[in-house]
């Protein structure tokens, strides 16, 4: 009976490797390879990223943008009855004598975006 040796290949015949087969093997291993290190220098790309908007002073990671001081000019004698925020606008919604009348301001510039009145429309006869 005969015993298994592993240092012995098994069989007769040796086992002898194509030239294709060491060109495929070649390939392989150099995508293998070029794969490693893309996924290296991703990993590098990504924390490199991700310090720099840490380090940066304004506009980073987390940070508020500064507060600011905005002024709306309503008629005088108009009464506020309503503000309401939704993502970066404000409306102010106000009342004066007979009119009513909304104003839009965009909470990052301060800047009022837009003006509407609200009339009554007269008696028709």
């Amino acid at each position: 009976m005969a015993t298994f040796d592993p240092a012995q290949p098994v069989g007769d015949a040796r086992h002898e490797v194509s030239e294709a087969d060491a060109r495929q093997v070649r390939i392989l291993k150099f995508v293998v390879v070029f794969l490693g290190v893309l996924l290296l220098v991703g990993f590098a790309v990504v924390i490199g990223r991700i310090a720099y908007l840490a380090m940066q002073p304004a506009g980073g990671i987390g940070t508020v943008p500064q507060a600011q001081n905005v002024t709306i000019d309503l008629p005088s004698g108009a009464t506020i009855r309503q503000t309401t925020v939704s993502g970066d606008r404000m409306t102010v919604q106000y009342e004066h004598h007979d009119q009513m009348g909304i104003v839009i301001i965009n909470l990052t510039t301060g800047r009022v975006v837009s003006r509407l009145t609200f009339r009554p429309e007269a008696p028709s006869r």
